[in-house]
């Protein structure tokens, strides 16, 4: 994979800020997780390496230089380029969207597996929210659950899990489309109101919806 210098660090920065959205990442991580070694792939500034550096203790994958030596400061093991049969769980959280290979990434990941491994898929759902900050952030698109099975349906995997997450963010993130709203509107004020009044809603409607809509779409696979 070639280097590259991600242009979205102050977006990640006051997301860190939304403490229940990434709660609920983490915990959804650690659900699907399999014992053994663990690679967070792409892993930016480390937002949820260190929320599960406890538990999972995971190797970071990082092409971009910056992040990479800040997640090296912050003690964890980086890497810069997938390995064949290396991992028993691999998890990437809101990355794939920023390849444009994302097939040959996909296949790449999974031949990363040991077997028996687990990798969590987490993206961006519905090209219909593709707003100005999924350009200021460089993505090249966002996911719908087929899109997911299609990726993952490759011969030696499994596909356990195939759901929509953030219900109460897609109305949100429509609003946000809409309006034609700019980054600067993702700032650490919106990101708290928004994480401490509404998020929690999630609890209700995203065991209601998760087959039809969300803000974001994740796939977990297994490596036969």
């Amino acid at each position: 994979m070639s280097e590259f210098v991600y242009e979205g660090t102050e977006v990640l920065e006051n997301l860190t800020e939304a403490v229940n959205y990434n709660t609920a990442i983490k915990n959804l991580v650690i659900k699907e997780a399999k014992s053994g070694r663990t690679l967070d792939f792409g892993a930016g500034i480390g937002t949820f390496s260190d929320l599960l550096k406890e538990e999972l203790n995971p190797q970071c994958l990082e092409i971009d230089q910056a992040q990479a030596t800040l997640l090296k400061q912050k003690g964890f093991e980086v890497i810069q380029e997938l390995q064949n049969d290396s991992w028993n769980y691999i998890y990437s959280l809101n990355v794939l969207e920023h390849i444009e290979e994302d097939q040959r990434i996909a296949k790449e990941l999974t031949a990363s597996l040991r077997s028996g491994g687990k990798a969590l898929i987490f993206v961006p759902a519905f090209n219909l929210l593709f707003s100005d900050l999924d350009k200021k952030v460089g993505h090249f698109r966002r996911y719908k659950r087929e899109d997911l099975r299609v990726l993952f349906s490759q011969d030696g995997l499994k596909i356990q899990t195939l759901k929509y997450f953030d219900t109460i963010g897609f109305f949100f993130a429509l609003v946000f489309k809409l309006l034609n709203l700019k980054t600067d509107q993702i700032n650490i004020r919106n990101v708290i109101i928004f994480d401490r009044l509404f998020f929690p809603l999630n609890k209700i409607l995203d065991p209601l919806f998760s087959r039809i809509l969300g803000k974001n779409v994740y796939v977990v696979v297994e490596k036969l």
